[in-house]
């Protein structure tokens, strides 16, 4: 009787590890989730010498290059 339950032990760990390996082997197959990726175009602008109270704009171009949506929440001035 022993013998039968460490065989059967032994039947049920291999059928665990085989699964186990299936499942990461599902899992490397998956796709990668979508991530986005920002790129911004001209990271730096000098503005030159401006007389203080002087409203000064430039435009940052700003694209994103990966696949998932990119969100900006917050921007801050050097």
């Amino acid at each position: 009787m022993n013998v039968k339950l460490r065989n059967l032990a032994l039947v049920l760990g291999i059928i665990g590890l085989l699964a186990a390996g299936a499942q990461a082997l599902a899992a490397q197959n998956e796709p990668d989730p979508a991530l986005p990726e920002l790129n911004v175009l001209q990271p730096l602008f000098d503005f030159g010498r401006v007389l203080e109270g002087t409203e000064v704009i430039h435009d940052f171009l700003l694209e994103n290059r990966g696949t998932g949506d990119l969100a900006i929440d917050q921007v801050r001035t050097g």
